[in-house]
Order: structure tokens, then sequence, then C-alpha cells
């Protein structure tokens, strides 16, 4: 890849023609999207069967593990001294994010579940704000970043648990007369302000859309982790593993 470095401050003078990266922009302002997948870890307890209602029965699901995705976008500003490998920024994004969580071992609770396993279902939107520190590395563009995350959930769209009924074998083949069902509960999450790290690498690509050739285009990709999704009663947590594209107009 061969990037020209030009400066802005007259017109489009030709610094170098070498494969190097040469920006006189200490300000960059611009947008960010991005999609991710999530490996959870923990465990979830939902409450499947009950009410407020004095002597209901309460039944809960624990749910181990799983998997979860979204998507999200939304601006970017950071500042960078001229002719410095640091920089430092500022990342805001509205996320939708769906979280998937299963049983492993049937259980039965008398009436209420016969041989069953559980799988929970999480969707909701998060509001995201992440500075962030980048060192270049190379003089093509190509850079590392780290620093924190602050995920806030702002709506929950979804929360629900299926009960899945399994046959039981017995030395005739499965036990008759138990209808094999599926059932779906809606139920509620107790999902917390999450706060995390970041560590990525990322390459800028300078580009020239609208007739500006003071722009980069940088794609990226991000291992985070953090404090629990969901901490009561029991902890759902995940690594997430996410790839992005961030556009950047420098001034």
């Amino acid at each position: 890849m061969l990037s020209q470095g030009f400066s802005t401050s007259s017109g489009d003078e030709v610094l170098d023609s070498s494969d190097s990266l040469v920006l006189r922009e200490e300000w960059w302002v611009g947008g960010n999207i991005s999609a991710f997948y999530q490996q959870n870890f923990g465990t979830l307890t939902v409450q499947y069967v009950g009410s407020d209602a004095p002597g209901s029965v309460r039944l809960n699901a624990n749910t181990q593990g799983g998997y979860g995705y979204g998507a999200g976008m939304g601006p970017i500003v950071e500042y960078r001294p001229f002719r410095s490998p640091l920089a430092f920024g500022l990342m805001l994004a509205g996320e939708v994010r769906t979280i998937q969580s299963t049983s492993n071992t049937p259980v039965s609770n008398d009436i209420y579940a016969f041989n069953a396993i559980f799988e929970t279902h999480l969707t909701a939107w998060y509001a995201t704000v992440a500075p962030f520190v980048r060192y270049q590395v190379s003089p093509a563009g190509a850079y590392i970043f780290g620093g924190i995350t602050v995920d806030v959930p702002v709506v929950i769209a979804d929360v629900y648990v299926w009960q899945h009924e399994l046959p039981v074998e017995t030395p005739t083949g499965s036990e008759p007369g138990r209808a094999l069902t599926s059932i779906k509960f809606k139920t509620e999450a107790d999902m917390r302000v999450r706060f995390g790290m970041q560590l990525g690498v990322g390459h800028d690509i300078m580009v020239g859309l609208f007739g500006y050739k003071n722009q980069l285009i940088s794609p990226y990709f991000v291992l985070q982790g953090g404090t629990p999704i969901v901490a009561s009663p029991t902890a759902l947590n995940g690594f997430i593993a996410r790839v992005g594209f961030i556009w950047k107009y420098g001034f």
C-alpha cells in the first residue's frame, strides 16, 4: 500500500513519496461503525414461573455461557500533535446488543418443568463511551490503541426464556404420554452499566472523498472485556471481538 504524505497548510504540497503517512492536521472529527461477536461466561439466573403475589410459586432458570452479537455507530473526535506518534481520542456509539445463554442439564420441577433445558435471550440498546490513546507504530499508518469503555443499557428491548422439554428414553423408546413442547416466558434481567478495557490495532488509509484530501479511513480490530453484563443474583460476563471502520476529517 503506497500512501503519500501531504500538508494541508499549503494546498497539495507533497512532502514525501515514500510509503509513509505525514499529516499536519491536529484535530480530527468523523464517525465510526462496527459489529462484534461476544463469547459469554458465567451464569445467568432469570425467573420463568411465579409472581410477586404472597404464596405464589417462584421458579428460576439457570443458564450458562453462550454468545452474543451486535452492531453500532457514532461520532469520534481525535487530537494528534503534529508529527507525534501519540494521539488521544473519544469514541461514542449507540449499539444494539443481543445475548443468548443456554442450560445444559435437564431439570424437572413438579408440574412446571419435565426434563427441560432453558434458553435465555436478552436484547438491549446501549450507549457506549470509549476514551482511548493510540500510538502509530509504522510510517505507513499502522497503529495500536487502548483505553477504557463504559457501556450503559439505555433501553432493554426484550428479555425472555424458552423452556424446551426433552424426551426421556426408556427400554422401549421415548416415554409415552409426554408432549414435547417449547414454552416461551417473558422475564426480567438486572442489566448493569459495564466498565471495561479495550486493546486493538488499526491502520490509517488516506482517501479523497467529496473532493477533499485531508481524510482518513481506518479499519480496526479490538478486544474488549469488563465487569458483568448481568450481576444479580448471578453474574454473566463476556469477551468481545469487534471489527469496524472509522472515517475522519482533519483540520
